[in-house]
């Protein structure tokens, strides 16, 4: 887990319901009960996605990575 302030700048902060819910069809049950996600597309494919409860990205969030899955 990270907090929304060490976040890479790279990352689309995503927060409308219909963009999130596509995100959690995507992830499937890795999308947990998160609110919105900061992501990072390349050629079409999620290639770093966090999963935020809330959806006001305050600094002090707590995110958890979700793909890749596994990296820190």
């Amino acid at each position: 887990m990270r907090v929304v302030a060490n976040l890479g700048q790279h990352l689309n902060f995503i927060s409308d319901s219909q963009d999130v819910q596509a995100i959690r069809e995507y992830l499937g049950e890795d999308a947990g009960n998160y609110d919105a996600f900061f992501v990072d597309v390349q050629n079409g494919e999620y290639v770093e996605v966090w999963g935020m409860v809330g959806i006001v990205p305050y600094n002090s969030k707590l995110v958890s990575r979700l793909i890749p899955r596994g990296a820190a």
